[in-house]
């Protein structure tokens, strides 16, 4: 109602009333509407979520940050859109100033993940982490170890078929979440033959993707496999695999 009144004061009674009712429907069409249908055939995705959706543009700028579609299927209960440095959410930027304002208040965020000073044994805030940010992890798995170890395999194939043949497999890896078609898995696992390290990786990311599904088992049970999976990582011989699984114990959640 404040934003009627103040449009009723600053234009008058008619254009302030056609003002308000644009306001009032522009973003139901545009994120229900056009998003909805956009965000789902274009743009790129930033988290392995288990529809096609995907973010239009890095900057939410016309429709209150409903352009990044992806993040916000990632996280549904987030009052904030955005998630990497380049990208721009005008919505959160709208509820700092009210709540700076305090107009309003912001009950929660996208959880916040921090690394601890030195590496551990995996313990319940390590676990209590890797469950919460499941989508975030998976993101930084496929970066830092399916895409460096594809790099890595690239460089050692002098057929240009294969080259290509590896690639297409790290974005099929990145995306098996939506479920691929014959044609895409035979090629998926075509490429795992051709190569042991890729097909640890590939094996691996199952085997993590298997204990967030036994989230309802006791937290020490949890403990102890991500902590058994851990010690898998570090020595299988794959350096960025190694690297992935020391970050990751040393991960806990930051209070917001």
């Amino acid at each position: 109602m404040l934003m009627l009144a103040i449009d009723l004061i600053v234009f008058g009674p008619l254009a302030g009333a056609i003002i308000y009712a644009v306001q009032v429907i522009w973003i139901p069409f545009w994120a229900a509407g056009v998003v909805n249908g956009l965000g789902h055939y274009m743009g790129y995705r930033n988290y392995e979520v288990v529809d096609a959706s995907r973010n239009i543009v890095p900057w939410g700028l016309l429709i209150g940050g409903e352009e990044l579609h992806n993040n916000h299927h990632a996280f549904p209960q987030s009052a904030r859109f955005s998630t990497r440095w380049f990208e721009i959410d005008l919505g959160w930027i709208y509820l700092k100033l009210l709540n700076q304002l305090r107009m309003t208040k912001i009950h929660r965020i996208q959880p916040i993940m921090e690394a601890r000073l030195a590496t551990q044994p995996c313990d319940k805030a390590t676990l209590q982490a890797f469950l919460v940010n499941r989508f975030e992890i998976l993101a930084e798995y496929a970066q830092h170890v399916v895409s460096n170890v594809v790099h890595e395999e690239r460089l050692h194939m002098f057929h240009r078929e294969r080259r290509q043949l590896m690639r297409q497999a790290g974005h099929l890896m990145r995306t098996e979440t939506l479920g691929l078609n014959p044609r895409a898995d035979n090629q998926l696992q075509k490429a795992l033959s051709l190569s042991p390290k890729l097909q640890t990786v590939y094996q691996m990311k199952q085997q993590l993707g298997n204990i967030w599904t036994r989230s309802t088992d006791s937290s020490d049970v949890l403990v102890h496999q991500l902590e058994d999976w851990c010690r898998a990582a570090e020595h299988s011989g794959i350096q960025a695999l190694e690297g992935f699984s020391e970050r990751l114990r040393t991960y806990r959640l930051v209070e917001v």
